[in-house]
């Protein structure tokens, strides 16, 4: 929080790539967040990257204004990966006091900056409130397991059951 609207800033996040490419709802973003000084959540600008239900992956540019429940994507575009990236750091910066909220993205491969900067040319108007806002970095995922891994998770299970049940019944033979 204290993010002032009048200062130039930069918030970034660094994400490991998926191996098997986004899945269907499975991205990662970064946003800025205002809140009013009363706590009531009014207006986000985020990037995110992934995919939404089953489309192609993109790269979105959205503000929300949340007391008019309305989410504009700004701008918006394929997300092509080039082979071997590994990373992907999602950027937003404000270069100058009078300067709009921008944002964009790079590509890492082993670490080392691999692609090119890819950045929106289009900027969302700062805020309104002084030292009321937040960054906040969210993961989508979504986590099915391999029935292989599945079955060895219930065995281990059933094993620390057996074996708590022993102790149970070693501990109360004991007492008597």
């Amino acid at each position: 929080t204290g993010i002032r609207p009048g200062i130039t800033f930069s918030a970034s996040a660094l994400f490991d790539l998926p191996a098997t490419g986004f899945g269907p709802g499975e991205g990662f973003s970064l946003a800025l967040r205002e809140w009013t000084p009363w706590g009531a959540l009014i207006r986000t600008m985020r990037l995110r990257a992934g995919r939404a239900g089953d489309a192609a992956p993109s790269i979105h540019w959205d503000a929300d204004d949340w007391p008019a429940g309305t989410i504009t994507t700004v701008d918006s575009a394929p997300l092509l990966i080039p082979g071997g990236a590994d990373q992907m750091l999602l950027l937003l910066d404000r270069r100058g006091a009078d300067a709009p909220v921008t944002g964009g993205f790079r590509f890492f491969r082993n670490g080392a900056e691999y692609g090119w900067l890819n950045a929106s040319g289009v900027g969302i108007t700062p805020f309104l409130y002084a030292d009321r806002m937040n960054v906040e970095i969210i993961v989508s995922t979504s986590v099915v397991p391999v029935p292989g891994s599945l079955a060895l998770l219930l065995s281990g299970v059933a094993i620390a059951g057996l074996a708590a049940r022993k102790r149970g019944r070693n501990s109360t033979a004991a007492a008597v």
